[in-house]
């Protein structure tokens, strides 16, 4: 398992490269202040060694805040999707509303938020439909049983 940074061109290829669930998963909701951890690997035809986990978390009650994150090599998030939480403010003092999208930046990590794309999460006010969506987003092909 490599701890090497990516660079951008390697974190945005990771990102849209597909993978699919490393075991057979459920993926029902989390109890509020679980995190959930499933370990993914790149499809067959895109055979490699680097290692995703997808973390799934919900943090307040009936559901109402919410994470997706994607993270590769263990500790470098390639995406996160905020719902329901504080707003952002990027390093530039650009504010974002309390949803919003992490993407990796070089030598900045995660520290940078987007826009939510609606066009791809146009389901922001169900936790499970969004849950689906991110996994579109990130690639993650085979979304689990019992969906």
């Amino acid at each position: 398992m490599s701890e090497i940074r990516p660079t951008q061109e390697e974190a945005d290829r990771l990102l849209q490269t597909p993978k699919r669930f490393k075991h057979p998963v459920r993926l029902p909701l989390p109890s509020p202040g679980i995190r959930q951890e499933f370990a993914l690997e790149l499809e067959e035809s895109e055979a490699g060694d680097e290692e995703f986990l997808l973390d799934v978390s919900y943090v307040a009650l009936h559901f109402s805040k919410w994470a997706h994150q994607l993270r590769v090599r263990r500790r470098f998030i390639l995406a996160r999707l905020d719902v329901g939480g504080a707003p952002h403010t990027n390093p530039d003092g650009r504010k974002l509303p309390a949803a919003h999208l992490h993407l990796y930046r070089e030598g900045a990590n995660d520290a940078w938020a987007h826009p939510v794309p609606l066009n791809e999460f146009p389901h922001l006010t169900d936790p499970h439909e969004t849950l689906l969506d991110f996994l579109v987003f990130c690639g993650i092909r085979g979304k689990g049983q019992d969906q």
